[in-house]
């Protein structure tokens, strides 16, 4: 989601979209790094957002099969 329409988003409805910028990959990068792989058998994402952890958590899981 482009970062004006996010801030858009924001401005309309604040008490949904909480957030005036979405999360960054360094965010997503450093909120899974202590995550063990290789020994997690489920991971549950919680909540809406743009998809960020999303995308790096299935990046992480093709990477370890």
């Amino acid at each position: 989601m482009k970062k004006s329409l996010f801030l858009y988003q924001y401005l309309i409805n604040p008490k949904t979209v909480r957030a005036v910028r979405p999360s960054s990959q360094f965010l997503s990068n450093k909120m899974i790094e202590a995550i063990h792989f290789k020994d997690t058998k489920y991971i549950i994402e919680y909540g809406p957002g743009t998809g960020v952890f999303t995308e790096r958590l299935s990046k992480e899981e093709i990477r370890t099969q």
